[in-house]
């Protein structure tokens, strides 16, 4: 769904107006672009709860390390609360 933004929001919409739940959605930075910041903008108006943000893109899979950086100015320009994910190998 990162490959088109207003499917999503639309999705998000249904889902928050039937849920009788908080929602919250796990994302990536973008599929092979970096579209975080038009993402987190258009969810805005959706009522969605939180954002669980992995610092990747979904091309780079699990290469390299997380963009924690990214993660932190993201939060800082959201109104909802942001989590970030990334980086984790092991359970120990």
């Amino acid at each position: 769904m990162l490959k088109d933004i207003d499917n999503l929001k639309r999705c998000l919409e249904t889902i928050i107006k039937i849920s009788k739940s908080p929602v919250s959605l796990k994302i990536r930075l973008g599929w092979d672009e970096d579209i975080s910041l038009e993402l987190l903008d258009s969810l805005k108006c959706t009522g969605i709860d939180a954002v669980k943000i992995h610092g990747r893109l979904a091309t780079e899979r699990y290469r390299g390390l997380a963009n924690w950086e990214k993660i932190r100015k993201l939060k800082s320009r959201t109104l909802f609360p942001v989590i970030g994910n990334g980086d984790i190998k092991s359970y120990q």
